[in-house]
């Protein structure tokens, strides 16, 4: 039952309301519910779900993107064991990280603060090193934040609480910014 309301309370506010904040707020909420640890400023537009959340801790200042997925478990050994059926491991991210859009983050990952991971990266060992750019299939190091933080300011926008119209006009004016690689 509790799924169900959840659920219903993500389709009012995504299709209806179109309140991103909101969805924000719901999945904050329930990740903390079901005993997450989250710090402040939480900004998760994935739906997060294993049935260990209580093995999840993330820091202050924390972005996870679309269709990320953090696993906690591995069923795999039941497989070759008579005797057990899992492994878990906690996930703990830091501060100030940004969370790429699917991304599967396997258990027992640490992640230091101020690290990017990116789009489509499978993370399978812990980053303790602070300042990185991390990605691929494993993920890996392949630069650090403050570079890349330098290098691509001049693409930057800011369109918090721009309405669809509004965004797509400033884009639109200026194309000049827009990413070319």
């Amino acid at each position: 039952m509790q799924n169900l309301f959840y659920a219903l309370k993500i389709i009012w506010y995504r299709i209806i309301k179109k309140d991103t904040n909101r969805l924000i707020e719901i999945r904050t909420e329930r990740l903390r519910s079901k005993g997450a640890k989250i710090g402040q400023n939480l900004r998760v537009f994935s739906n997060i779900s294993t049935p260990e959340t209580y093995l999840i801790e993330i820091g202050n200042d924390v972005v996870i993107s679309t269709n990320v997925k953090l696993i906690t478990h591995d069923n795999s050994l039941g497989m070759y064991h008579n005797d057990i059926t899992d492994s878990f491991g906690k996930i703990k991210i830091g501060d100030r990280t940004f969370i790429g859009e699917g991304t599967i983050i396997l258990p027992g990952i640490e992640l230091s603060d101020n690290i990017i991971v990116g789009a489509g990266s499978v993370v399978t060992k812990s980053f303790k090193q602070s300042g990185v750019i991390i990605a691929g299939n494993p993920a890996r190091i392949i630069g650090n934040v403050q570079n890349y933080s330098k290098k691509y300011y001049k693409n930057g926008f800011n369109t918090a609480g721009l309405s669809f119209e509004e965004k797509k006009r400033i884009i639109l004016e200026n194309e000049k910014k827009l990413l070319n690689k």
